[in-house]
């Protein structure tokens, strides 16, 4: 039980899941709007575009948010073995 909940708040497993969720859904609202033609999508000349600059912007939020994260997190230290012996 102990390694779990150790587990869990080393790799963040909820908090991964829930911003992966936020991107899989803004990408299916933007997917619903360019099926039915919803503003801003309801130009046919530009409607590919748009998609493909919405679809892009929300990869790169996501992109930067992990990227942040991983920053934040502390750096493991040289490991017992990797250190000299005291003589």
């Amino acid at each position: 039980m102990f390694i779990l909940v150790g587990l869990r708040s080393t790799f963040h497993w909820h908090e991964n899941y829930l911003r992966y969720s936020q991107a899989r859904e803004a990408v299916e609202a933007e997917r619903r709007s360019f099926h039915v033609g919803a503003p801003p999508y309801d130009d046919r000349a530009k409607r590919a575009q748009l998609l493909v600059a919405a679809v892009t912007r929300i990869e790169q939020e996501e992109m930067g948010t992990w990227l942040r994260t991983v920053s934040m997190e502390p750096k493991a230290g040289p490991s017992l073995a990797a250190r000299p012996a005291n003589d």
